[in-house]
């Protein structure tokens, strides 16, 4: 990713440089592809030394200390609820600005041209647009989760949350360059606010692949893959139960699921039948779903969860997809998974609870030779023409142009 019109960025984001999550992945993917010596990033996280510079992936960081977002436990709703107006007070009129001032001195020194901001956390959805104010440059912005995610997740005050709209609003609208999270989120940005974004999903490298599976051997039990963090955990118990109740036999086969990633908690009729990795390096991650026959991609029910639901878009999908591998994706129909599903139908979807029904969904896909197969080459197809990292990189460049 050489040009020389690239301009000099400062990227301005939540958490420190290294923590290991699909965030700083979508990050450290950019940085190591954008023009050397045109990054610089003033990084904001809990554990940060106050003006300390260090460096990362070969660019120089700030480091600076993150506001506190939140007061009270996670049994401590109530109290959560009425402290977040001071909270987004203390935030709005001096922790933000104060960053934003740092964020800047920091800029200048570096002579950037351009701030990069992910708006991730209201902290840094109050302080983008002020940092590119005050160093008088183009503001670009991306999105990976909706505003509303954080609002429910910090228990915020109804003002408080309608104060963080009105900012995310005003970023938005006011950026020279949008990327957004989904091509749903794309849509829906364009409507509500008139501004049209380039969609930015990281997709793997062409080496990152693995072969396109293949229809399962006579006898031959399924083997089920799930890798990553569990965040949707009825949906998960909902398969385990569906299993359960055919004796983990299906389509005439034996089942498994194999698990990457922090060990979930099982019920004990599952223990025997779920194979857990533990934490791998991301090539032996996919290596452990591509010897399995399809992949588990569960998405919240729950309507609280509707607008993380509609607008982001799952990293198991890519990882899922860069295996080789079919997807059985569970989870509403009014989803960005769904939705991608439909344009590239790589594997069978189910959209409620019901444990018939999620093995009638996951059987369907073992119905024959053939319906695997065109499973398989749909996700062929979706890393062929978007899923992949050349496409990725092509479209940030886009949204640094201007969108």
């Amino acid at each position: 990713m050489t040009r020389a019109a690239d301009p000099k960025l400062l990227l301005v984001a939540y958490g420190a440089p290294d923590e290991p999550h699909a965030g700083s992945l979508f990050l450290r993917a950019l940085c190591r592809r954008y023009p050397e010596g045109k990054l610089c990033r003033f990084a904001v996280f809990s554990k940060a030394e106050p003006g300390r510079v260090t460096d990362w992936e070969g660019i120089p960081v700030m480091e600076a200390m993150r506001p506190r977002e939140t007061v009270g436990g996670r049994g401590m709703r109530a109290l959560r609820r009425l402290t977040s107006l001071w909270v987004d007070w203390r935030i709005r009129r001096a922790q933000a600005p104060r960053l934003a001032a740092q964020a800047a001195a920091f800029g200048r020194a570096q002579e950037v041209e351009a701030v990069w901001a992910v708006l991730h956390r209201p902290s840094m959805i109050y302080m983008a647009a002020e940092t590119a104010r005050r160093l008088g440059v183009p503001l670009i912005v991306t999105v990976n989760d909706p505003p509303e995610a954080f609002a429910k997740d910090l228990r915020m005050h109804p003002r408080a949350a309608r104060n963080m709209h009105a900012a995310f609003e005003a970023c938005v609208r006011g950026c020279h360059g949008l990327g957004t999270a989904s091509e749903p989120m794309r849509r829906t940005y364009l409507e509500r606010f008139g501004r049209d974004s380039e969609v930015l999903i990281l997709g793997p490298d062409d080496d990152e692949r693995r072969a396109p599976g293949t229809w399962p051997n006579a006898g031959e039990p399924l083997r089920i893959g799930f890798a990553g963090s569990l965040y949707a955990k009825a949906e998960w118990m909902a398969l385990l139960r569906a299993l359960e109740e055919v004796d983990w036999r299906l389509a005439g086969r034996d089942v498994s699921i194999c698990h990457v990633g922090k060990p979930p908690t099982l019920p004990t009729f599952a223990e025997p039948h779920v194979e857990t990795k533990g934490w791998c390096t991301p090539d032996e991650a996919t290596d452990h779903m591509a010897a399995c026959h399809v992949t588990y991609l569960p998405y919240w029910f729950d309507p609280e969860r509707g607008p993380s639901v509609r607008l982001c878009f799952p990293n198991k999908m890519t990882a899922y997809l860069a295996a080789g591998r079919p997807v059985f994706f569970h989870g509403p129909e009014e989803s960005s998974p769904a939705e991608f599903l439909s344009r590239y139908p790589a594997g069978v979807c189910c959209h409620v609870l019901d444990t018939p029904a999620i093995r009638d969904a996951l059987a369907s896909l073992f119905a024959d030779e053939a319906t695997y197969a065109r499973a398989v080459e749909a996700a062929r197809r979706a890393m062929d023409e978007e899923l992949n990292m050349a496409e990725f990189v092509r479209r940030f460049r886009r949204t640094v142009a201007g969108t």
